[in-house]
């Protein structure tokens, strides 16, 4: 282990989980790492929504489930579906959820929406990929142990986000919420983007590190 990380490889790999949001998950390097700084997008939904709610979610690109699980756990009387493109994160969401006995959450394969019946969420909520080819050359050394897939979208950073705003709209009830996490220099675009794709009281939030990390759209 002490050999491996001399090479830079992420302890989270190393042992196999990490936490979040106070639940303890595992994930491997089919997964992205959770990052303390996502906790803010479940921290404005906490502040949304009554802990009683019976709300439809949907978590686009989940991982290992870490913002899925976590408002499975805060709203019992909800029901989650978490989907990601990669089979083996799913695989390893599903082992969390299991192994945190949370029964209120579903998972499955997905390309964003594109295997999802039609169906009709409250929230919907993603932590996608958000990064240029050309800004990942310049990260840490410990970013290029995570899948390539999950940090990484063409068109500067930009694709999947506005995929996502995009086609949100059919799929969230009226007055249904988007809730993004993207990089602290694409807020403004955020904002335009959102309010152009018919989102309305669209509004930004900032991590606990000071940086524009979350933006939040109703739809009309």
């Amino acid at each position: 282990m002490l050999k491996r990380r001399t090479l830079h490889e992420p302890v989270a790999y190393l042992i196999k989980k990490k936490e979040f949001w106070s639940l303890s998950l595992l994930v491997s390097p089919f997964t992205f790492i959770p990052r303390p700084e996502t906790e803010i997008i479940i921290e404005i939904i906490q502040n949304m929504f009554d802990k009683q709610s019976q709300l439809h979610i949907l978590d686009l690109g989940t991982g290992s489930g870490a913002i899925a699980l976590s408002l499975a756990d805060i709203f019992p009387n909800s029901y989650v579906i978490g989907i990601d493109q990669i089979y083996n994160a799913v695989k390893i969401a599903k082992k969390n959820a299991r192994k945190l006995s949370i029964n209120n959450v579903f998972f499955m394969y997905s390309d964003w929406f594109s295997s999802l019946e039609r169906k009709n969420f409250h929230i919907i909520v993603s932590n996608p990929p958000y990064v240029s080819a050309e800004d990942y050359q310049s990260l840490k050394s410990e970013i290029f142990f995570e899948p390539y897939s999950a940090l990484v979208s063409p068109e500067k950073g930009y694709f999947d986000l506005k995929k996502i705003i995009r086609y949100s709209q059919n799929y969230l009830y009226h007055k249904g919420w988007l809730l993004i996490e993207h990089g602290s220099n694409q807020k403004k675009f955020i904002n335009k983007f959102m309010k152009f794709s018919n989102f309305k009281n669209v509004n930004s939030y900032r991590d606990h590190q000071g940086f524009y990390r979350v933006t939040i759209g109703q739809k009309n």
